[in-house]
């Protein structure tokens, strides 16, 4: 069934099919479909085990919050800038992706509400769901 909608999403953009109705532009009747298509692929596995607000203690002061479009928000700098990256999974890992590089970690013990993640380094911390 999502692959027959996504199929469906895909045939409108390639045909070019128009409702006479629809006075949108064609450069937001692209970005609808494409919003469309992606809420069509929802994530599963680690992706769909990310999703959400994290942090490393239950005052959520430090919350990441995993959005399920792959934005990373996190705390601000200490300038008061708020910090943006990426994210995406590969098997049991995590990778941001940000302007000053990337960083990938791998995430163990999921439950529910908390997740341990282990830097390349073998650093070790606990985080729990907001």
């Amino acid at each position: 069934m999502k692959a027959a909608a996504t199929l469906a999403a895909a045939a409108l953009l390639l045909t070019g099919c128009d409702d006479p109705g629809d006075t949108r532009s064609q450069g937001a009747k692209d970005a609808a479909a494409a919003r469309l298509a992606r809420a069509e692929a929802r994530p599963t596995g680690l992706e769909a085990a990310m999703i959400g607000r994290w942090a490393p203690d239950r005052t959520c002061g430090d919350a990441i919050v995993y959005a399920a479009d792959g934005d990373l928000g996190m705390a601000a700098d200490p300038a008061g800038a708020p910090r943006t990256a990426r994210w995406t999974t590969a098997g049991d890992r995590v990778t941001w992706t940000g302007p000053d590089g990337s960083s990938t970690f791998r995430v163990t013990e999921i439950q529910p509400d908390s997740h341990v993640a282990t830097a390349g380094d073998g650093r070790r911390r606990r985080y729990v769901r907001c």
